[in-house]
């Protein structure tokens, strides 16, 4: 507060942001150890002293700490990357943790979620239309921005390419603080011929027998640096109203600015990368743990979310051009959603929109890379060459090996399938007319999964219960849900029909 009165305390707020980035490696002898009980922690005492006096100042002290992570956090573009030498160092799994301890404490948790760097500015502003510069794109994906200005809609303005909107899926990840985070991941790089890369290092002879074992050594990175994730974002949905409000509207905003991620070629001047997608969809999963777990919370999640404009804060908008499709046809805003919870509607239904926007796309991919790696190694046995010999087929085996890493992993894919199986218990309680307002996505999306599943991850299967996805499955097919959506009907005939034959997955019916 004074420091001009403590020389050595000039930097305090520099010195707190390494106190809390160290916490993961012994936290025992952290400053946020509760060593005589709930709320006891050093790190606690100083933050209700320093508010209890000045307010103002706290907000400063977190803004300040606050901007000392994420700089750093922004100079990690993978979780390889140990980020700055100087200032708070650590990779990105200290930095997320060093977040998550501040916000240890309920007002610490309030003042970060109040900063400006929190939220994108607000939709329909002369700051959300501005643009700024990407210096993270490569002269290839330079290339590739130039050539999609020829495909933009009419009467939309030109992006200059490495440029994107204030508002938008690149500047969710760039300039928000829970982008920052979210972000970090094992992206195959740009140029496969980059080997000082350690990822391409770590794969650089993906045929050998030992490669499973790389793949695990990085997804075990993967899932902790996940389980960071969620702690920090769970401890500001429980810091208050305030924080928790600022979360759902970031959530609302990742949704609705990546609308279009799922497609095989993804505008990265418009959409968040994958891994952002990827990390999010995790996050919303955990969420969701405790009414997945109990039947009981499952009964409030209450589907007039997705009628409800003010709710879903237009994810689920049947008024713009990129309405969602719904089961039935005719479905309008009723406009009387009164939940008894609001909060697990909103988990369940965003949930379900993130899944669709990164799990279900990059099985698609996945499962187009493993066609290519077949067809360019039967090319090369047909010429008599060694198919380790071919460029192409080598680079198809690393992004498969990359994209295992997440595809199959064995905490997050079967939460996935749980959350599923969760959501089709909840539809076959409801009537037909109910039934009709659920997006037509979660129905496709759970049998692509399992579909998914059943091709490649049949192990991870094993003791998880997917019986309601076959008997929703059954459902709708059936004679007197047929009139439900006759199209949806079509993709499920469609996709189910290896699964339901499946060896793996018939002892679950």
């Amino acid at each position: 507060m004074v420091p001009d009165l403590f020389e050595l305390g000039a930097d305090a707020p520099l010195q707190l942001a390494k106190c809390l980035s160290t916490t993961s490696i012994d936290p025992t002898s952290s400053i946020t150890f509760d060593v005589l009980g709930k709320n006891t922690s050093f790190y606690y005492s100083v933050c209700e002293e320093l508010h209890s006096q000045d307010a103002d100042s706290f907000g400063t002290v977190i803004a300040d700490v606050v901007k000392h992570i994420t700089d750093s956090l922004s100079k990690c573009k993978t979780l390889l990357d140990e980020g700055p030498t100087q200032g708070v160092t650590g990779n990105g799994i200290f930095l997320t943790s060093a977040l998550r301890e501040l916000c240890t404490n309920k007002k610490a948790a309030v003042a970060f979620a109040k900063m400006p760097l929190f939220l994108l500015p607000a939709a329909n502003t002369p700051r959300a239309a501005e643009t700024c510069e990407n210096p993270n794109l490569t002269p290839q994906q330079v290339q590739m921005a130039q050539m999609m200005q020829a495909f933009r809609r009419p009467g939309e303005p030109p992006v200059l390419p490495g440029s994107y909107k204030r508002r938008s899926g690149p500047a969710l990840e760039d300039n928000t603080a829970l982008g920052l985070v979210l972000r970090l991941g094992f992206p195959f790089p740009q140029d496969p011929r980059e080997q000082n890369n350690p990822l391409m290092q770590a794969f650089s002879n993906p045929t050998r027998r030992d490669i499973d074992q790389t793949t695990a050594g990085f997804r075990r990175q993967l899932e902790l640096y996940q389980n960071k994730c969620n702690e920090l974002v769970k401890q500001l949905v429980v810091a208050g109203e305030e924080s928790r409000k600022q979360v759902i509207q970031w959530f609302t905003d990742a949704l609705l600015l990546n609308i279009r991620a799922d497609g095989m070629r993804a505008d990265r001047s418009k959409v968040s990368s994958a891994e952002l997608l990827t990390n999010l969809s995790a996050v919303l999963l955990k969420l969701c743990d405790p009414f997945i777990q109990d039947p009981k919370k499952a009964s409030l999640v209450d589907p007039g979310f997705v009628c409800s404009p003010e709710s879903h804060g237009g994810v689920y908008s049947l008024t713009v051009e990129d309405a969602i499709p719904r089961l039935g046809v005719d479905v309008t805003d009723k406009g009387d959603y009164n939940p008894k919870n609001s909060f697990i509607p909103l988990c369940f239904f965003f949930c379900s929109r993130i899944l669709a926007l990164s799990v279900v796309p990059r099985t698609r991919r996945y499962d187009n890379i493993l066609r290519n790696i077949n067809h360019e190694y039967h090319n090369s046995r047909s010429r008599n060459d060694d198919p380790r010999s071919n460029p192409r087929f080598i680079s198809l085996l690393k992004l498969q090996h990359i994209m295992e890493i997440s595809l199959k992993s064995p905490t997050y894919i079967p939460d996935v399938f749980r959350y599923y199986n969760m959501a089709a218990g909840i539809f076959l309680q409801m009537d037909k007319e109910l039934l009709k307002t659920i997006p037509e996505h979660i129905v496709y999306d759970m049998c692509a999964v399992l579909d998914y599943a059943t091709d490649y991850t049949p192990k991870l299967m094993s003791g998880v219960d997917l019986g309601n996805i076959f008997r929703l499955t059954v459902t709708l097919l059936s004679k007197e849900y047929a009139p439900v959506s006759a199209i949806c009907s079509i993709k499920l005939i469609t996709i189910t029909h290896s699964t339901l034959y499946s060896n793996h997955v018939s002892p679950c019916l």
